[in-house]
């Protein structure tokens, strides 16, 4: 019955069934699919176990050599809808609507959807957030790269297609007319291709200092601090107003045995009382000094603050270097005026 209600739906969308995976191989599912399966998407649901996932995955192919998509329902909801992201890999990922709720204000469920987004787009899938309720949820989750969504904020349910609601399209919209010409944030960037558009905008060493402290976002600390020098790296002046902690470890920097490691390009973890070198002088917390290079030759430190001392993440270091090197030209231009 559902796929004889779907025969009448626009041009260029898919008809979504939920199936049970057990329902898959039975003879009453397989007499009720039509032969050519093209725009039917097989929507798994994740209420029930799959001891068999080989012969799971065996039924699925033969579904999708005859046409069909493949979704996974309620992703986020409990471990079974991962597994079987990682199992099956789908044409679709489905959010469960408990990590799409309240997402716009929630950082923790925008970081597992921004996850979820990350696997999907590993393993070549589309993702579609269920149970969208409100503009802002919809907005945060386009900006996520969340492609497709449902839910009353979208459009009702209704025995026939309808358009989609007219308050939904409009925020889409707008949302994407700013990310192609809105300028990016003044008080934090969250991506790096935020801080390199900033940069366009930098005149003068404190413009780029404002640049250096908003990548604190990025890289998930307290604070940055940007520092210019001299290819000896013998002294460091801090490009932007700081405070006498920050000084103190751009003292740090200035060590023979730290100077050495900046001036080859190696970056510097500082800990207090087990870092090295010692941190004897290290104010309360933990930071990271990082070079920043132009041309070859060390031109200036990036100073990365933690409120408390702990292991930096591979990530964490990743993305200094990579800030910092974005930093290193546009530094080099300004003192060399």
């Amino acid at each position: 019955r559902a796929i004889a209600l779907g025969a009448g739906r626009p041009a260029g969308t898919d008809l979504s069934v939920n199936l049970s995976p057990s329902s898959l191989g039975t003879p009453e599912v397989q007499a009720a699919l039509p032969a050519d399966l093209s725009g039917l998407e097989i929507e798994l649901t994740e209420n029930e176990s799959v001891d068999d996932v080989v012969g799971l995955r065996r039924r699925i192919a033969a579904l999708r050599e005859r046409g069909a998509l493949v979704a996974v329902d309620d992703v986020g909801a409990g471990y079974a809808g991962l597994r079987r992201v990682v199992d099956l890999a789908p044409d679709t990922v489905k959010i469960d609507k408990h990590l799409v709720d309240g997402v716009a204000t929630n950082d923790a469920r925008a970081a597992l959807v921004r996850a979820v987004v990350h696997l999907a787009d590993h393993i070549g899938a589309r993702v579609c957030a269920e149970g969208v309720e409100s503009a802002a949820d919809l907005v945060a989750l386009a900006e996520l790269d969340v492609a497709t969504a449902q839910g009353f904020f979208v459009g009702r349910p209704a025995t026939r297609p309808g358009a989609v609601d007219a308050a939904a399209v409009e925020a889409c919209r707008a949302s994407l007319d700013r990310l192609f010409t809105g300028p990016p944030p003044q008080d934090s960037v969250a991506t790096v291709p935020d801080l390199v558009a900033r940069l366009t905008d930098v005149r003068s060493l404190a413009d780029l200092g404002a640049v250096a402290a908003s990548s604190a976002a990025v890289l998930r600390c307290s604070g940055v601090v940007l520092g210019a020098c001299g290819p000896d790296v013998e002294r460091l002046t801090p490009v932007s107003d700081t405070d006498p902690g920050t000084t103190t470890v751009l003292r740090i920097a200035e060590r023979p045995e730290v100077r050495e490691r900046l001036r080859a390009g190696a970056s510097v973890p500082v800990y207090d009382g087990r870092s090295t070198p010692p941190a004897g002088e290290a104010p309360p917390g933990a930071a990271l000094l990082v070079p920043v290079r132009s041309r070859g030759t060390t031109v200036g430190v990036l100073v990365c603050a933690l409120d408390a001392p702990a292991p930096w993440t591979r990530r964490q270091i990743s993305g200094a270097r990579l800030v910092a090197t974005v930093l290193g030209p546009v530094l080099d231009a300004l003192t060399a005026r």
